[in-house]
């Protein structure tokens, strides 16, 4: 429990599980929880622009200089990509941190939207939908690269599957990897994908279908 010493408890409460331990580890390292524990304001703003505020903040907290964020759209999801000379800082080893970051983001955004809609229901006007987070936090391009490799690793795969007419069975992937691999072969034609297995052995089985 040592390494929990100092982290504000409403924060952590709000993160479970493994991602708990990651933030801890990383976020830590970068001065963000104090500033996460006074982030719960609501805004009406659009949800990207609100992400985009969110992200510039915690920049502008805990002193990382950068260059300004990006937007694009990678195999379906929102990516805001943060432009930056030195991106080790922020990525981290094995990309600890920029997932640790974008964990927290989401949070943050989650909290603030949902403290706008009620906002909006006590005033007696219209609530605001809770969006569903769906976007990404990267740092220059180092998740977009990881995102470009699954899609061309899947629309191989599947072709693969067509070609020999049997279902392809891919290596075990995170819930996040499957995502992607799902979305990118939505729309192929003569397969189709499903998720199989338990826990860590879940992985994408690309299926032949006439």
């Amino acid at each position: 429990m040592a390494a929990l010493r100092g982290l504000p408890r409403s924060q952590l409460n709000s993160i479970g599980g493994d991602a708990k331990y990651t933030y801890i580890s990383s976020c830590k390292t970068l001065k963000i929880p104090k500033f996460a524990e006074r982030c719960g304001t609501g805004y009406s703003d659009p949800m990207e622009k609100m992400v985009e505020q969110i992200l510039t903040e915690l920049l502008d907290a805990v002193g990382v200089a950068h260059s300004g964020v990006l937007k694009n759209q990678i195999a379906g999801q929102t990516v805001f990509a943060i432009q930056m000379q030195d991106a080790r800082q922020l990525i981290g080893m094995h990309g600890d941190t920029v997932h640790a970051l974008d964990h927290l983001v989401k949070k943050i955004a989650e909290k603030r939207s949902s403290a706008a809609s009620n906002a909006a229901r006590a005033s007696g006007g219209e609530a605001v939908p809770v969006e569903y987070l769906q976007f990404l936090v990267d740092v220059n391009d180092y998740r977009a690269k990881q995102i470009k490799e699954l899609e061309t690793k899947a629309l191989m795969m599947a072709e693969r599957a067509r070609s020999f007419q049997y279902d392809v069975e891919l290596t075990p992937m995170n819930a996040y990897e499957r995502l992607i691999v799902h979305t990118v072969l939505a729309d192929s034609p003569n397969v189709k994908t499903e998720s199989q297995g338990e826990g860590r052995n879940r992985r994408v089985v690309i299926k032949y279908a006439e």
